[in-house]
């Protein structure tokens, strides 16, 4: 059973059928869904990770999540685009991310802290 671990509101992202705005969870199962903040329903998932997502961190419709398995990913909604931004180096989990003011990530993980830009 999947456990959503974080919930955010993305911005400029509503659903074309239902001007909802919407929501993004991440989940034990290492999957990211978004779904429809009016209905309850889920619009997409995605097999994100091979492990827990940890943390998930939203700017605009871009959503940023770290896992388990030691990656962080980016989403960006609007377009449909991802890619893996970082892996932690020696099998480290990722613990938990922030985005400063000039959009820097700050990853947390066991042995390391890291501040991509």
């Amino acid at each position: 059973m999947a456990i959503a671990t974080v919930l955010a509101t993305v911005e400029g992202t509503d659903d074309d059928k239902t001007g909802s705005p919407q929501v993004v969870s991440g989940h034990g199962d290492g999957t990211v869904r978004l779904w429809d903040a009016h209905r309850g329903r889920i619009i997409s998932v995605a097999q994100a990770h091979s492990g827990a997502v940890t943390d998930l961190v939203i700017r605009g419709s871009v959503a940023l999540t770290g896992s388990l398995d030691g990656t962080v990913h980016q989403w960006d909604f609007a377009t449909g685009a991802a890619e893996v931004l970082t892996t932690v180096p020696n099998g480290d989990h990722v613990w938990r991310l922030a985005l400063c003011p000039t959009y820097a990530l700050v990853m947390s993980a066991p042995k390391v802290s890291v501040l991509l830009s």
